[in-house]
């Protein structure tokens, strides 16, 4: 084995493991985000009244009021279109404050606002 093979082993795996790192950190994330679920789902099936883990028992009681209440089937419907609202004057207000920026000639990511 020459030496410009081995260099180029170690250039291969040190590419393999920059790719890795990105991968390791968001499954990280993923499982940080995800994880809690493992306890919020079971919990609200619960009977107790306040959240305790783990369950003293089971039941759908809760489902059942929710869905059988109006006002809050109303809440969850309207909920995105809120959601939709406010992300829509969020995006105009950030579009209207870069481009007000770019044609005051200030620099917005690595351009000049002069053309």
């Amino acid at each position: 084995m020459t030496r410009n093979s081995g260099s180029r082993f170690a250039d291969n795996a040190m590419t393999a493991m920059a790719r890795s790192i990105p991968l390791a950190l968001a499954l990280l994330a993923a499982i940080f985000l995800v994880a809690p679920m493992a306890i919020i789902v079971p919990m609200s099936f619960s009977r107790a009244i306040s959240f305790e883990f783990p369950p003293p028992g089971y039941w759908t009681g809760y489902y059942a009021q929710y869905f059988a209440n109006r006002s809050w089937l109303d809440a969850t419907a309207k909920s995105p279109q809120s959601a939709r609202c406010w992300n829509n004057l969020g995006m105009t207000l950030l579009r209207l404050t870069l481009r007000s920026r770019c044609w005051c000639g200030n620099r917005v990511f690595g351009r000049s606002g002069t053309g």
